[in-house]
């Protein structure tokens, strides 16, 4: 091993000698290049991210004093965070270098392709471009003032053209996508696709839907033919379609277990017609082994998620969401989506005959539907890095990925022929965010772009903020203000929650990577602060009556979730409660603060310091605010398609109704939620989500 002298070690050139020659600057070095393992596309994209780490932080991602300290910064340690300027401003940019920068090559982007598509996502979300180009330049790069991501992406695919360094050992996969395939639409109804499948010919396509309102119903269709026949089947959702027996495996009375999943009874009912045979509760996904002998499932528990194949036999438990399960063709092996984020974010993971599962590919910020190629060499998904178009995708057993279809809309993947013929849905998804009051005033649509949430009322219920998480508003999201009154709404700043102070002259958002700030900003003129809370997992927030603190539930490493006290004006965290206690709703009269789980929502006095059960609340409760005179606390439950809502009084614990909202329009119905109530007692804001998909069929030109 020779070394040259260097002044900074991560400048050194090694060179190895053996058979399998090593060579490289090693600041660039993948770490699998320095162990002397085999190489391909996949080392070409590490030496990127560290290139792309220089360009914007103006120093190396690994550095040490040595050539060896260096290696061993690239073997065992993660580059720093990006300068507060940077992430602050470009949080997406920071997530696409650091995963070039995984040490495990299957947890990096696979190709040049994908980088390349990450940048290029990047450049149509709004307001990201101004975001990159506005970056201050450190002295080492004063260029990058001037970077966008269409130069970027440029630049990613000119470095890998020269080469990086690892790719005189590989093949890359993905440099191609397939010819540009025909596309024929097979739906054209109002309403949702709730599963879709071949028929074991491939002629005939079998889906459920719930079109204009009206309950889920079986159909079929054949490519050609605009028109679909209704199937005397029951009313579920559609899991699995046997390719021998053509046995369908349904979920019937199925109800939604997480956003955008649904969970019901698994039942077994031949496709010609018959009554259902139950087989078993609370399954989300079904899939057949190819001779229909046997059957993967994925079974909804109240604490996890278990996968079983064949049914009875265990094979992974999870403490969290798992989806889209899908047999090998040759029946010896299982995949399956996990949501470790409890949403639509997650990985391609694959369980083999004995072991723990594989990760194919992971980072999605969208993922959703899975299938087998016709060979078992791949999986097919439909996935996103950046915002919610998601793509067609597919990734080999040994975690080489490519892109196989892009559109101008979201999609999800739901079979694969035996020709390689793909049904997908193409997904409109919306969000709305609804203002009222429980007096009587009409309700008023406030929506702004296309997926508000988390609504938030000053205490007059006169200013709405929300926050907005779709393509409008870019890959870092965005927190807006809206006069109730439907004057146009004002962007704040970037973030992913926020909640107003109780006069509405300020707003504090949760921003930054993994929530590591806490913003503090007005909403006219004024300044700006922003508070450090990254030793916090934060979970919840709300403002005290007086507008300067506000009650924060979050969990120190290490400890349990508490609730703190945050000074908006000094940045000061102190503890509040003892842990265990979680409770940001505070009432008008500043004695009060409530919260806790479902199941276990308590009261907390200032005054005493004193926790109590909250009596008369129950199981399925949800805490949208108080009442105006502080005696009781508002709370709602999801029925169908509309919110309960309730005042619980806190000294008696009597329960009384206070009023129904929502459930006029069930066309793509998917969730209400996210009620929350002024302070003055009356007016209200709530959100409801809606999923409106079509039916494709794509078939791939050689």
């Amino acid at each position: 091993l020779a070394e040259a002298p260097s002044n900074d070690g991560s400048a050194a050139t090694m060179a190895h000698t053996d058979p399998g020659m090593v060579v490289g600057t090693v600041g660039y070095m993948s770490p699998e290049q320095l162990r002397g393992e085999p190489v391909d596309a996949r080392t070409d994209v590490f030496s990127l991210g560290a290139v792309l780490y220089e360009m914007f932080c103006g120093e190396r991602a690994f550095k040490g004093k040595t050539a060896v300290d260096t290696m061993t910064a690239i073997l065992k340690e993660d580059p720093a965070d990006f300068p507060p300027t940077l992430h602050a401003t470009a949080p997406a940019i920071e997530r696409i270098v650091r995963r070039c920068l995984e040490k495990n090559v299957h947890e990096r982007f696979q190709s040049a392709r994908d980088v390349t598509f990450a940048f290029d996502a990047l450049s149509t979300a709004s307001g990201v471009q101004s975001s990159v180009s506005g970056i201050v330049a450190t002295p080492t790069v004063a260029a990058a003032r001037r970077l966008t991501p269409q130069f970027v992406a440029a630049g990613v695919a000119a470095l890998l053209v020269v080469g990086a360094g690892g790719y005189f050992a590989g093949v890359r996969l993905g440099d191609h996508a397939p010819g540009a395939p025909t596309i024929t639409q097979l739906t054209f109804r109002n309403g949702t696709v709730r599963g879709a499948r071949f028929s074991p010919d491939g002629a005939t396509v079998l889906y459920a839907a719930a079109w204009d309102g009206e309950p889920i119903a079986m159909y079929s269709t054949r490519p050609g033919n605009p028109e679909s026949s209704a199937l005397n089947l029951p009313t579920a959702d559609l899991l699995a379609l046997s390719p021998r027996t053509s046995e369908l495996a349904l979920a019937l009375k199925p109800r939604i277990d997480a956003t955008f999943f649904t969970a019901g009874t698994l039942a077994r009912v031949p496709l010609s017609g018959g009554a259902p045979r139950e087989v078993l509760e609370s399954v989300t996904s079904a899939s057949y082994t190819a001779d229909g002998s046997q059957m993967a499932v994925i079974i909804a528990t109240p604490t996890a998620y278990r996968v079983e194949y064949p049914l009875g036999t265990e094979r992974l438990t999870l403490p969290y969401l798992i989806s889209d399960v899908r047999v090998s063709p040759d029946g010896k092996s299982v995949a399956f989506i996990p949501h470790p984020g409890g949403g639509d974010d997650g990985a391609v993971q694959v369980l083999g005959p004995s072991g723990p599962p594989r990760t194919l590919s992971s980072g999605w910020l969208s993922i959703g539907g899975l299938a087998w190629s016709p060979d078992g060499r791949e999986l097919w998904f439909t996935a996103t890095e950046v915002g919610g178009l998601r793509a067609l995708r597919a990734v080999t057993v040994d975690g080489r990925q490519r892109l196989l279809y892009r559109a101008p809309e979201r999609l999800q993947l739901e079979d694969v022929a035996a020709d390689g013929r793909v049904l997908l849905s193409g997904i409109t998804l919306q969000s709305q965010v609804h203002f009222g009051s429980f007096s009587g005033k009409a309700e008023r649509d406030l929506s702004w772009f296309d997926y508000p949430s988390a609504p938030s009322l000053s205490a007059d219920g006169t200013r709405l903020s929300f926050t907005e998480s779709g393509e409008g508003a870019g890959a870092n999201y965005g927190i807006f203000v809206r006069p109730t009154n439907g004057d146009p709404a004002v962007r704040i700043a970037d973030g992913a929650a926020s909640v107003l102070s109780r006069d509405g002259r300020r707003i504090a958002i949760v921003s930054g990577p993994s929530g590591k700030s806490l913003v503090i900003a007005p909403t006219g003129p004024g300044t700006t602060r922003s508070i450090d809370i990254h030793n916090y997992g934060f979970l919840a927030f709300d403002w005290f009556v007086d507008n300067r603190r506000i009650a924060l539930v979050a969990k120190e490493q290490g400890k349990l979730p508490r609730t703190y006290a945050v000074d908006a004006d000094t940045g000061s965290v102190t503890p509040l409660t003892d842990e265990r206690v979680r409770v940001p709703f505070a009432s008008p009269d500043g004695e009060w603060l409530t919260g806790g789980m479902r199941g276990d929502r308590v009261l907390y006095n200032l005054r005493t310091k004193a926790t109590v059960p909250l009596r008369g609340s129950e199981h399925d409760d949800s805490t949208a605010g108080w009442t105006a005179d502080s005696r009781a606390v508002i709370v709602f439950q999801a029925d169908d398609h509309a919110l309960q809502v309730f005042r619980v009084d806190i000294t008696s614990g009597v329960r009384s109704p206070i009023a129904t909202i929502g459930g006029s329009d069930t066309t793509g119905f998917v969730q209400s939620g996210e009620l929350t109530v002024a302070a003055d007692g009356d007016h209200y804001a709530y959100s409801v989500t809606r999923q409106l998909s079509h039916l494709y069929l794509l078939k791939f030109t050689e």
